[in-house]
């Protein structure tokens, strides 16, 4: 939903401002976009228990400054882009712990 509100009011801009919208979304949403890509391939592949560590490993007081850094734009995000996307395109030949990628591919759940 947030994409979306960023979206049309880089819509708006482009409009007001007669300036090409392909290159403001580019410049303004793609990398958060490739690094969110990033975010949700490595907790895919570390799993629940990878989860449970970061989440435990957050500071109580202000979370978002750690989340915030997690989630901007990073040269370790760029290096992991390339991975994320290969794989994500071919979710069938290999093994992930999602179970509903699993399903779409036409393979039974792994049990626990």
């Amino acid at each position: 939903m947030r994409y979306a509100v960023r979206f049309g009011l880089l819509s708006a801009r482009s409009i007001l401002e007669g300036t090409d919208y392909g290159a403001l979304w580019r410049s303004e949403l793609l990398p958060q976009i490739r690094t969110g890509l990033v975010n949700r391939f490595l907790f895919n592949t570390l799993g629940a228990h990878g989860r449970r560590t970061a989440v435990a490993r957050l500071p109580t007081n202000d979370a978002g400054l750690v989340l915030r850094r997690f989630y901007a734009p990073s040269v370790g995000s760029r290096l992991l882009f390339s991975v994320a996307k290969a794989l994500y395109r071919r979710p069938c030949a290999i093994r992930v712990a999602i179970t509903l990628t699993a399903t779409a591919c036409g393979a039974r759940a792994v049990p626990k």
